[in-house]
């Protein structure tokens, strides 16, 4: 599954990459630059537990002044990087090789 966000064009953006194993693409966090991804990770969990035809609580929160960015699993942080190439941008969802799906997407904007 992935979650972009901080879009500026089809070449400038970060996503987080969540995947079952960690690697050197998969449940990492990349900015795109007008180059190939780059993992900005610093923290990350080695695994995802996810569950078959089970809805999972994902949480992104990105504050761009700071270039934190963290995200949870099943309210556990998985994920951390820090990273202020990109201030504002849009947001995407998807997912790769395997089907996913989101529901009940809630964003928020602070500030």
């Amino acid at each position: 599954m992935c979650i972009a966000f901080g879009g500026r064009s089809e070449s400038e953006f970060y996503y987080a990459h969540l995947g079952e194993t960690a690697d050197g693409v998969h449940l990492q966090l990349h900015v795109v630059n007008n180059a190939d991804r780059k993992a900005i990770t610093t923290t990350r969990a080695k695994t995802l537990p996810w569950k078959p035809d089970h809805w999972h609580h994902l949480k992104l929160r990105r504050d761009a002044s700071s270039g934190c960015i963290k995200v949870w699993f099943e309210d556990q942080l998985v994920l951390e990087a820090t990273d202020t190439t990109f201030a504002k941008g849009r947001i995407g969802l998807g997912s790769f090789d395997d089907l996913g799906a989101f529901r009940k997407v809630i964003i928020k904007i602070d500030g």
